[in-house]
């Protein structure tokens, strides 16, 4: 059916010119109204159009028979054609007009225009009441206006970025990812990631997703690629400038993405360098419109400011870290000497103890009378003995010595520590085996180990408190189990767990917590390198540590060492017959009585004959009066007056061949090369076991 034109033009126009100058004029406004470059249209009461004019078909590319007699909601988007139909018509049917209202076309090709919408109500010729109005493109306007916004977004984070302040408390992991999902916003992009390109330029390691991009992404997430096993998306690694790829699809050299990966249309990608050295890329994709240079620029100008506040960041916490080792070194270098100190008089107290109950264990049992009670002094004191040591190990930081070590007593020791500095919203309880066997390490460095995973799992339980469990036992390393732990050789371990009831763990944060520096914690309450001191510790020792966490579930970390194989040997408390004798004459030099004493009976116990002095100035003159009456000198190393090496050096001008003892209780190294350019023959430490005295005056004594 054929439809009828209907004339809107108005009847006005039919003046007094007259019929023939009517239909002229009507001619000219027919031609103006096809003509004009805006869009024209008018509407039935119901929002049919009734007419349009040239440029309103050519601009949404149609033709009059596809839109007459059509309701004009049918060529608005989607979202324009609810606002039209509940607001805009309404109000033209009611009020008879309306003003500059924004509504977006959509062209027979699916292209939109945006528009200014303007209407009144009016009749036809005939005398039908219409609604004529005009259309004016506003896309360019509105792109105008969404990039000076866009512009004035991108000037607003870079100056939020360039103010160091707001990411001064923030970690580097959240640094990137605030970074990140402000690229993402500022260049339009669908998500984006970040990447870490390592030294010789040969892997790259992915370090994080923008969020949408991990909501949406179902692919595996690997962290490390070869570089040349990487897509075009690494191009701008293999180049060394940015790189776009507006057409990701039809690219001949993508290589694809795995199955459960978010479709690439559009790509951009840009490198980060530090100085000359290509150090991470950035990149974002699927942007609605293609990437241009501005994006390059934008996104560019991002990341560097990104990266030199990391670099400054990295670099003053260096200086902090040095600093607070240099304090560290300073405050142990005090306790050293202090715990020196101590440790002297300490071994002073244990030596009588030792000595006594030495020679009183041995007449025991000559004389076959009951002596388990000495016995378990003895070992006491032994092990009063070997705590010294590590006290002054501890304190010095001197260098690892590794030797066979049961770990029970440090871990009870370690918990007494923290115990003092836990709060008490947090419960600590203990299951260790004292049957467990000793390892091969360093008492230090298994100190470290606990007291570094405790304190862990303290920061994890501050704030709402909870439990702290440590065990210890032993366990067997099967085949099956090496792939779990590498490190491991088959065989008998020990398992220490220490577990919380803290905070917990990501995935991403469990597989980066051993990499220096990586943290959680504010920059107040650590520098993340206790975690990596544990792991490199536990390593160097042959063993292996693994954690296990959930959010909201806590934390635990087991530390596996390997057992030695040979047991630990027993005290030695072997009878005095055993060990050598002698029957030389001994000057035996110490400040404390009570240790030159015991010096004594023990010599005589063995068969020699000693001549005491408590001063060294009186043992000098005692040399001095008859320098070839004794056979050799035992003197203690600290002393009033001068020390045991000053007054060995005194002696062996006196006489070069003079054998010398020297007993210290400070086990000092630095005092080596002084030792060794006097000519002391032995050095030994207190307190002194009448064993390592018998021994260490043979070894001076019969040497030649």
């Amino acid at each position: 059916m054929k439809r009828a034109r209907v004339e809107i033009f108005p009847h006005h126009l039919e003046g007094s010119g007259g019929k023939g100058r009517a239909q002229d004029d009507g001619a000219v406004f027919e031609t103006l109204y096809n003509k004009t470059p805006v869009m024209m249209q008018a509407l039935d009461v119901q929002g049919n159009i009734i007419s349009v004019n040239d440029y309103w078909l050519v601009n949404l590319e149609l033709s009059r028979a596809e839109v007459l007699g059509r309701p004009l909601l049918d060529f608005l988007s989607p979202e324009s054609r609810m606002h039209a139909a509940k607001e805009v018509l309404p109000a033209l049917q009611t009020e008879g007009f309306v003003f500059d209202v924004e509504l977006e076309f959509q062209s027979k090709r699916g292209s939109l225009l945006e528009v200014s919408f303007s209407a009144v109500k009016d009749k036809t010729k005939e005398g039908v009441e219409c609604f004529p109005g005009f259309l004016t493109d506003i896309t360019r306007r509105r792109a105008s206006e969404k990039k000076l916004k866009l512009d004035e977004a991108r000037l607003e984070a870079l100056l939020s970025l360039s103010d160091l302040k707001t990411l001064e408390n923030s970690s580097e992991q959240e640094m990137i990812q605030k970074i990140l999902e402000d690229a993402v916003l500022l260049t339009e992009s669908e998500g984006g990631y970040f990447h870490f390109v390592n030294q010789d330029q040969v892997n790259i390691e992915l370090f994080t997703w923008s969020k949408s991009v991990r909501n949406q992404c179902k692919a595996p997430r690997d962290h490390k690629y070869a570089l040349h096993e990487a897509g075009i998306w690494a191009d701008c690694i293999r180049t060394g400038v940015p790189q776009i790829h507006n057409d990701y699809p039809s690219h001949p050299l993508k290589k694809g993405y795995p199955e459960g990966h978010i479709p690439i249309r559009r790509h951009m990608s840009v490198p980060i360098f530090d100085r000359e050295a290509m150090i991470a890329i950035v990149g974002v994709a699927n942007k609605e419109e293609p990437y241009d240079e501005s994006d390059v620029r934008q996104l560019t100008l991002f990341a560097q400011a990104l990266w030199n506040h990391i670099r400054d960041k990295r670099s003053r916490e260096e200086t902090k870290a040095l600093e607070l080792r240099l304090r560290q070194s300073q405050k142990m270098e005090a306790m050293g000497a202090l715990a020196g100190g101590i440790a002297h008089d300490f071994n002073n107290i244990l030596a009588p103890i030792i000595g006594y109950t030495e020679m009183e264990l041995d007449e025991a049992i000559s004389e076959q009378r009951p002596h388990d009670g000495l016995e378990a002094i003895l070992k006491a004191s032994y092990r009063a003995r070997d705590l010294v040591k590590q006290i002054l190990t501890f304190s010095r930081g001197a260098e690892h010595e590794m030797g066979p070590v049961r770990i029970q007593s440090i871990i009870k020791e370690s918990i007494k520590l923290i115990r003092s500095s836990f709060p008490s919203t947090i419960n600590i309880s203990q299951m260790i085996d004292e049957k467990c066997g000793p390892v091969l390490a360093d008492p230090t460095q298994i100190h470290q180990i606990i007291m570094n995973l405790c304190t862990n799992s303290l920061h994890a339980m501050q704030d709402r408190g909870g439990s702290l469990d440590i065990s210890l036992r032993e366990m067997e390393v099967h085949s099956p189990d090496l792939s779990l732990f590498p490190n491991l050789m088959e065989g008998k371990h020990l398992r220490l767990a220490i577990s919380d009831t803290g905070r917990g763990m990501e995935r991403e944060t469990m597989e980066r917590i051993f990499e220096p520096y990586f943290t959680t914690k504010a920059k107040e309450e650590g520098t993340g390198l206790g975690l990596s001191v544990v792991h490199g510790i536990v390593t160097s020792i042959n063993g292996a540590v693994k954690v296990y966490s959930e959010p909201g579930k806590g934390s635990s970390f087991h530390v596996l060492l390997p057992v030695m194989q040979s047991a630990e040997p027993e005290v030695d408390l072997e009878p005095l017959d055993a060990i050598p004798h002698g029957n030389e004459r001994i000057l035996v030099v110490d400040d404390e009585e009570m240790m030159v004493t015991m010096v004594e009976s023990m010599l005589e116990r063995l068969g020699y004959t000693a001549e005491c002095a408590t001063r060294s100035t009186d043992a000098l003159a005692l040399f001095k009066a008859d320098p070839h009456a004794y056979d050799a000198l035992f003197t203690d190393l600290t002393m009033p007056g001068f020390t045991g090496i000053q007054l060995a050096q005194k002696c062996k001008e006196i006489r070069p061949d003079l054998p010398v003892v020297l007993c210290t209780g400070f086990s000092e190294r630095t005092t080596g090369h002084i030792i060794d350019s006097v000519g002391i023959n032995v050095t030994m430490n207190k307190p002194i076991v009448i064993r390592d005295l018998a021994m260490a005056l043979r070894e001076a004594l019969d040497r030649p």
